[in-house]
């Protein structure tokens, strides 16, 4: 997989994802799930499998964060002036990686920092500061929030399984 501005980093977390949930048509990029079935791709040797988890585990705590962002905004739907919160990630994320000297994207996600507490870090912010469609000049869509929510949920949970199962591997690994 290689990570390309036009790409999108979406087609490679959802083929990661994809992976994880038991399709064989995708390399589980990053653990050795896939080296286990495919053992002549040495590719996978090279990457950093820890980085990768590192990787989702960052993805996690933005979606934990956009969780409690999205919470916030229902609990204050009524409250007059009050303007919608979101969280920035994906935007970060793919910016650090186009920032790094590499294509592959193995490479580009080996070259993240992960341990500077502020490199990719989920950001708040109000959406749409200036946009008010009810008189009380609050803009919390209370449906949308709700759907909005459900999908973060999901993302969550599918993250934190793939967590989950990339050290399933490696402890099925080290068993054997």
């Amino acid at each position: 997989l290689y990570y390309t501005k036009d790409k999108g980093l979406m087609p490679f977390l959802s083929a990661k994802l994809l992976s994880f949930q038991g399709s064989t048509d995708l390399p589980h990029v990053g653990s050795f799930s896939y080296l286990i079935n495919n053992q002549e791709d040495l590719s996978v040797i090279r990457s950093n499998a820890f980085d990768y988890i590192s990787l989702m585990d960052k993805a996690a705590d933005a979606s934990w964060l956009r969780e409690t962002a999205i919470s916030n905004n229902i609990a204050n739907v009524d409250t007059p002036g009050y303007k919608r919160q979101d969280v920035r990630f994906q935007d970060i994320l793919e910016d650090q990686l186009d920032n790094t000297k590499y294509k592959n994207l193995d490479q580009a996600v080996n070259s993240l920092d992960y341990t500077d507490s502020s490199s990719l870090k989920g950001e708040v912010y109000t959406d749409y500061p200036s946009f008010d469609y009810r008189l009380d000049t609050n803009n919390v869509d209370v449906d949308n929030e709700n759907v909005e929510y459900a999908g973060e949920q999901l993302r969550y949970q599918a993250l934190t399984t793939a967590i989950s199962g990339d050290f399933q591997c490696f402890n099925a690994v080290t068993r054997s």
